[in-house]
């Protein structure tokens, strides 16, 4: 009786089959992770530059100096999150509205595209002039 040593090629063969279908569906969980890790951190940041947008919004509303605000000035204090158009309207006898429609600067070329655009933005904000 003779005894052989080692593995045979069909064992081998199998056994990596194993360990790259293993690796195979590690790799596609830390993938995963990290999509969802994104996608929940983008919502943070826009809901975050949001926020300061309409704060800007708010204090030049209460200000009464919402009709000398630009769009380079609205979009330098939102960073990615752009303002395409935005308009005003006065609400007597102390209110504005302000409706703004945004874009996700995600390529950085300053233009709103349809696949950036987000929906419109509508703000009430109370004026503070006439005390």
């Amino acid at each position: 009786m003779t005894l052989r040593g080692g593995f045979s090629l069909l064992e081998i063969t199998v056994a990596l089959l194993i360990l790259g279908m293993s690796v195979t569906g590690l790799l596609n969980l830390l993938q995963f992770g990290q999509l969802r890790y994104g996608a929940i951190d983008t919502g943070w940041r826009q809901r975050q530059l949001l926020t300061s947008l309409q704060r800007r919004f708010r204090a030049a509303a209460t200000t009464g100096s919402i009709a000398s605000l630009t769009l380079p000035d609205l979009s330098a204090a939102a960073g990615r999150l752009r303002v395409a158009t935005w308009s005003w309207s006065p609400c007597p006898p102390d209110a504005v509205f302000v409706q703004a429609r945004l874009f996700d600067d995600r390529n950085r070329n300053g233009r709103a595209e349809p696949v950036e655009a987000l929906p419109a933005q509508v703000w009430v904000f109370r004026t503070r002039t006439g005390r």
